[in-house]
């Protein structure tokens, strides 16, 4: 099975559709369905942050510095 971009974006609307859907049965499934969403991307945000850094951070120690470390001369 093929995966295409309009079969994604396909999908994506009626996934959209389909929770919206839901949602509008009752207050209290919205309120689920928004505070899971809300915990979701904050988890996702976090991680992406944490593992941007340590991409940045693994890439800035392969470059070259041009400072020497201070010499133990007495």
């Amino acid at each position: 099975m093929a995966v295409t971009p309009a079969g994604i974006l396909e999908s994506l609307q009626m996934m959209v559709q389909r929770f919206s859907e839901v949602a509008m049965v009752d207050p209290v499934v919205a309120a689920m369905l928004t505070s899971g969403a809300i915990f979701v991307t904050v988890s996702v945000a976090v991680f992406g942050y944490l593992t941007l850094g340590a991409v940045v951070d693994a890439l800035v120690s392969l470059v070259p510095s041009s400072r020497q470390p201070p010499s133990d001369r007495r």
